[in-house]
């Protein structure tokens, strides 16, 4: 599978987003060490965006050639809301089973890969599945 091409995860329709993500997560399982564009294109997805999250990405580029782009990220339109829209609406499509099997899906990656997640995705993922979990359950 072509890596150079996987940004397009987080632009698929939600419908299209829940069709192929199982597909994704067992090629990220079976190949972990060789799917890096595809994790971190799916990693993405899953983590409901907020400017909190963006700001500790962007205090992770280092380098004094960086700057400029630090400011120019900081300083971007962040349309937050709808952003936030578009993430809890692909979740939507996803049942109570397949929640769960998401939520084990990145406490597997969090155990096995615990240095291949320096701002704490995961636990930020499994937490907000888990909030829509109870949401679903009290109706």
């Amino acid at each position: 599978m072509e890596h150079a091409n996987l940004g397009f995860i987080s632009l698929l329709s939600a419908e299209a987003f829940h069709f192929f993500v199982p597909g994704f997560m067992i090629v990220i399982l079976e190949n972990y060490r060789t799917t890096g564009g595809i994790t971190d294109s799916l990693i993405t997805a899953f983590d409901r965006p907020s400017k909190s999250n963006r700001d500790e990405a962007i205090n992770e580029i280092s380098g004094r050639h960086l700057e400029a782009l630090k400011n120019e990220l900081k300083s971007a339109a962040y349309p937050e809301s709808d952003m936030q829209k578009r993430h809890d609406h692909r979740m939507s499509f996803f049942d109570s089973a397949q929640r769960e099997a998401t939520i084990d899906f990145f406490n597997y990656l969090k155990m096995h890969h615990p240095d291949d997640d320096p701002l704490n995705q995961f636990d930020r993922i499994i937490a907000n599945i888990r909030v829509l979990q109870e949401k679903h359950r009290r109706g």
